[in-house]
């Protein structure tokens, strides 16, 4: 394994912690609240929607995770300047603890206009009969990455999506999955995306059932270009 040197611990601060344009690590708000606070150095405002809140019996780091019951729960963050990712390189990732259910879950988009043309990560449904439980990257003209292997339920798994010089990559407990996707299609290259979604697609379908925690999405770095051992401790506030 490859050890990456941007996964400093928060003792150590992260050096590219200016282009973190959301990071949440769901410890502020007792349980059972649906305040979910942005801790990057621009804070921007997380809304809670259906019963998406804070649950303090599962948590990969700290004490807290959201919890997302699968009906149609979800976070999201609006449109920020910060969030226009144009045709640079970016990484979004998170910590994910998924519920076996017969469809497919979207677990983080990236939403780039408001009729629904989207970007996203999310799990195969568990009834698909060749590619039952993986990961797959998705933009709104087709699936663009299929995971080689099945997600397992009821445990912590690292997630992380890169571009890097155009090339769209996908690792899994920090393995990089073995396809690969050069921007092209539909939506175009250069994304500005108008909301962040955590837990639902735009198109309000594909309703995630687990939990969240420790997300970030950081604005022209890609973090992981190859192998890498997945963060040992929460995402460094400064």
């Amino acid at each position: 394994m490859i050890v990456n040197p941007f996964l400093a611990g928060s003792a150590g601060g992260d050096p590219n912690f200016a282009s973190v344009v959301l990071l949440l690590d769901m410890e502020t708000g007792a349980d059972g609240s649906t305040t979910f606070t942005d801790r990057s150095s621009s804070p921007r405002t997380v809304t809670a929607n259906g019963n998406a809140q804070v649950d303090t019996a599962l948590a990969k780091y700290g004490t807290r995770s959201c919890l997302l019951d699968g009906t149609g729960d979800y976070l999201q963050c609006d449109d920020s300047p910060d969030f226009n990712i144009g045709t640079s390189d970016f990484t979004v990732e998170l910590w994910a603890y998924m519920s076996a259910v017969a469809a497919a879950q979207a677990i983080i988009c990236l939403r780039l206009t408001a009729d629904g043309d989207t970007l996203y990560l999310y799990r195969e449904s568990s009834a698909h009969g060749t590619d039952p439980n993986k990961l797959r990257l998705s933009d709104s003209t087709a699936t663009r990455i299929t995971g080689a292997a099945g997600l397992s339920n009821a445990t912590w798994v690292h997630l992380a999506w890169c571009r890097i010089s155009g090339v769209h990559k996908v690792f899994v407990d920090g393995v990089l999955e073995t396809q690969t996707w050069t921007t092209g299609g539909s939506p175009a290259g250069a994304y500005n995306p108008t909301a962040i979604r955590i837990g639902l697609h735009p198109l309000a379908v594909q309703p995630m059932n687990g939990s969240v925690d420790e997300v970030r999405i950081t604005n022209g770095v890609a973090r992981y270009t190859a192998n890498f051992t997945p963060p040992a401790a929460a995402f460094p506030l400064f």
